[in-house]
C-alpha cells in the first residue's frame, strides 16, 4: 500500500523545478553567455524536477511485506518492521511508530499526506493497534 503525497506538494516542486530552470534559460538567452549564476540556477531547477520526479514514483509511505518505509529523497529513508511497531502515537498533527527498543521510531505529517490515502492509513494503523491490543491480553 502507497500512502501518497499531497498533489499540491509534488507541483509545488515541479513549478519550482521549471520557474529555475526558465530564470537560467532567460538569463543565458538575454546576455549571450552563461555565468556562474545560470549554472546555479539551472543546478536548482533540476534539483527541484528531480526531488519532483523521486516524490511522484515512490511516494511518502509504502507498506509492503510487513515492512513500512517513509521514503526521502537523496538515499535516507526510515524502515520499520510491522511486528516490532508497539505504539502508534497521534500527536498534533503526526503519527508517530515506535517500537519494542524505543530507539527507532517514525514520525509521518499528516498535512504531507493525500486525504484518500489519509483515510486509508488511519484505517491500516487502527486495524494494527487493535491487533496488538488483542495479542497483549
Amino acid at each position: 500500500m502507497k500512502i501518497k503525497f499531497k498533489k499540491k506538494r509534488l507541483y509545488i516542486h515541479l513549478v519550482l523545478g521549471l520557474i529555475w530552470i526558465g530564470l537560467a534559460i532567460l538569463r543565458i538567452w538575454e546576455e549571450g553567455n552563461a555565468g556562474w549564476m545560470d549554472y546555479g540556477f539551472l543546478l536548482v531547477g533540476t534539483l527541484y524536477l528531480g526531488h519532483f520526479l523521486y516524490d511522484s514514483y515512490h511516494q511518502y509511505i509504502v507498506i509492503k511485506n510487513e515492512i513500512v518505509r517513509k521514503n526521502m529523497l537523496y538515499g535516507f529513508e526510515t524502515k520499520m518492521v510491522l511486528d516490532e511497531i508497539t505504539s502508534v502515537q497521534n500527536t498534533s498533527g503526526y503519527y508517530i511508530l515506535k517500537t519494542k527498543t524505543k530507539t527507532k521510531s517514525l514520525k509521518i505529517d499528516l498535512a504531507l499526506v493525500e486525504v484518500e490515502s489519509l483515510i486509508r492509513l488511519k484505517s491500516f494503523l487502527e486495524n494494527l493497534k487493535l491487533q496488538q491490543d488483542h495479542g497483549n491480553c
